[in-house]
């Protein structure tokens, strides 16, 4: 069951209009934090279940300004996301890159959700029927550089 309204045709959508169920990710940052500029971590693929996962990491500036307490408590200053895209149906990765920064886009492609990234050295583009964050998709951590000495 989708929990959100059909996406509007004239592009003004944020990106977590694509999922399946957007509550995690306004649950922990309020407003969906921005995709450009996040480093992609690795790229997961479950053959079996046809699904493939971006995990990724947003820059320290998309951290949110109400942080669950657990990680104001911990300290913590980076988030990152695993994007599962579900029932793939197109999967097309070009070149590799030790983990590269990215603009990542999410849009519909007809009745399916299309993901696509790309730097000089390496391009992504998955299409899937379904895109979903779960609440085991979102962590925080302490960046080494953002300790205090």
């Amino acid at each position: 069951m989708r929990l959100v309204p059909d996406i509007p045709s004239d592009g003004s959508t944020d990106w977590t209009d694509f999922l399946d169920d957007p509550r995690t990710v306004h649950a922990i940052f309020g407003e969906a934090p921005s995709l450009d500029q996040v480093e992609l971590l690795s790229i997961e693929l479950e053959s079996w279940r046809r699904e493939a996962t971006l995990h990724i990491e947003l820059p320290k500036s998309a951290f949110p300004i109400f942080p669950p307490h657990k990680w104001r408590q911990a300290g913590f200053t980076r988030a990152q996301v695993s994007l599962r895209c579900w029932s793939v149906r197109k999967l097309e990765i070009r070149g590799l890159q030790h983990n590269p920064i990215v603009d990542l886009r999410i849009e519909r492609d007809g009745e399916l959700r299309r993901v696509r990234a790309a730097t000089d050295e390496m391009s992504l583009d998955i299409t899937a029927d379904f895109l979903g964050v779960t609440n085991k998709d979102v962590s925080a951590y302490l960046h080494e550089d953002d300790r205090q000495e």
